[in-house]
């Protein structure tokens, strides 16, 4: 009977093997990456109650926890920052002696847009109309340009607000982009430089006409760095936090466009490529505009960083389609959710988040509420032990006229479920694809959690000596 079997399984692969080849490799996937340019992502997104948040688990998704930047970790490896969307300036760049140099084109362009990044704690803020806690950009704004730029901050009971003139724009604000050249890229988003600490000193402050309040008082011969910088991290530190808490949402953003030429975004850059389970957020926007919120995951391969710009090359990027917002009255009772389980081929491991949209609609207000990940965890893990289902072969996501893709399928079916067949595939594969199958093995594995390069290798290790223990038994 075995060797019968193992006849039937050798002629069906020598009849079909040049299918797997040629057309499933060159003209089907030709036709596959047309047919999906005709289609949108169709990502699902549903509805979540806040009762039914405790069946995620985000609270453990590393990369997003608000103290890392406190750890002195390289940007390279772990970063967050916020910031805005911008009109795009096309063949920029970041060298200051450029003629095309980014601020030199923002200075000079028509861009004259007020707006206001406000993290409100209700506790702290009550009901007041011109909150603390608050970020503001008033470009041209006739004699009061010499505070186009400011921050006022409640921290430790003490009101503290300090103004700059445009100029200071670059002390604060870095381009950010990807897959492209720092002497000549597009510029789309702007991000709050978190390398301030680098970057700011008391001489590029009196260059551009710093001014520093306590409790509304103008203080003279301002020289203490270490406040400013507290109150930076302060402020800095609870907006990421109050980004990523999607369990509270009587806590949040507010970000105000007065024109509609900025939009808020932000990012996120991971040590290790995540494979979540599903995208977790809740926002609305004041006047009912939808303003084409998007996320883009990608897998960066080299980070550039510095005190001047920060970008990443990647080698495989995803786009969502656009958000649902929860409207007017309905953040308080739920939080929208996209499954990220259905299809892992759609949603690949990444380590940069991008969060971003077109613009804000003119005078209208973002109310952001919470952004996460939930990711696999020990009990996932468990359960698909336990199932038995991760050892066995995946099948593959087929366009309808893919033909081989579908006969590949129906030979993974049957060695997966035809009994015989599995002692057939056992055999072959012990001789064969040992480290081939130990790839796919691992690749599942993978889908369930970002493991260190340490334990990869280790993993990796017992896997192949497993296989091979097993392929001494037939001989």
């Amino acid at each position: 009977m075995r060797k019968r079997l193992l006849d039937i399984f050798v002629v069906f692969y020598l009849m079909f093997g040049w299918i797997f080849l040629f057309c499933g490799t060159i003209t089907t996937n030709y036709f596959s990456n047309v047919y999906k340019l005709e289609l949108k992502n169709n990502d699902v997104f549903k509805d979540l109650s806040y009762s039914d948040l405790n069946k995620y688990d985000f609270q453990s998704s590393l990369m997003l926890r608000q103290d890392y930047f406190m750890q002195d970790l390289a940007p390279s490896n772990y970063a967050f920052s916020f910031g805005i969307q911008t009109p795009l300036y096309s063949g920029v760049s970041v060298d200051k002696d450029d003629i095309n140099y980014w601020f030199r084109k923002i200075l000079f362009s028509t861009l004259k847009d007020d707006f206001y990044l406000t993290w409100w704690n209700q506790t702290q803020n009550g009901n007041d109309p011109n909150p603390y806690n608050q970020f503001y950009w008033k470009p041209d704004k006739g004699s009061s340009v010499s505070e186009a730029i400011g921050f006022k901050i409640l921290f430790n009971g003490i009101k503290y607000k300090f103004t700059l003139n445009m100029n200071a724009l670059p002390l604060f604000f870095v381009p950010f982009f990807a897959n492209q050249s720092a002497r000549n890229f597009d510029l789309n988003f702007l991000m709050f430089n978190f390398n301030y600490r680098n970057v700011i000193n008391l001489n590029n402050l009196k260059e551009d006409n710093f001014k520093f309040y306590v409790n509304n008082k103008l203080t003279d011969n301002f020289n203490d760095l270490d406040l400013l910088f507290n109150l930076l991290d302060y402020f800095y530190s609870n907006v990421l936090r109050t980004l990523f808490d999607v369990s509270n949402y009587k806590e949040y953003l507010i970000f105000t466009s007065l024109t509609g030429n900025l939009g808020f975004s932000f990012f996120v850059k991971n040590g290790f490529l995540l494979y979540p389970k599903s995208m977790l957020f809740n926002f609305w926007v004041s006047n009912g505009i939808d303003p084409q919120y998007q996320v883009k995951l990608a897998n960066a391969f080299k980070i550039n960083s510095n005190d001047n710009y920060y970008s990443y090359l990647s080698n495989w990027d995803y786009l969502t389609d656009v958000l649902p917002g929860n409207g007017n009255g309905g953040y308080e009772n739920k939080i929208k959710i996209l499954d990220m389980t259905i299809d892992t081929n759609k949603y690949r491991g990444f380590n940069i988040i991008t969060f971003q949209s077109k613009n804000l609609p003119s005078e209208s207000t973002l109310y952001l509420f919470g952004f996460n990940f939930s990711i696999y965890n020990a009990t996932d893990w468990n359960n698909e032990i336990n199932g038995g289902d991760i050892w066995k072969i995946p099948y593959k996501n087929c366009s309808w006229y893919n033909i081989a893709c579908h006969i590949e399928n129906a030979g993974i079916w049957l060695v997966n479920n035809l009994p015989g067949m599995k002692e057939v595939y056992n055999f072959v594969n012990g001789i064969v694809h040992v480290f081939s199958n130990v790839s796919e093995l691992f690749n599942n594995i993978g889908n369930l959690f970002a493991f260190d390069i340490t334990f990869k290798i280790m993993l990796s290790s017992i896997l192949v000596l497993a296989m091979v223990n097993g392929l001494l038994r037939y001989f």
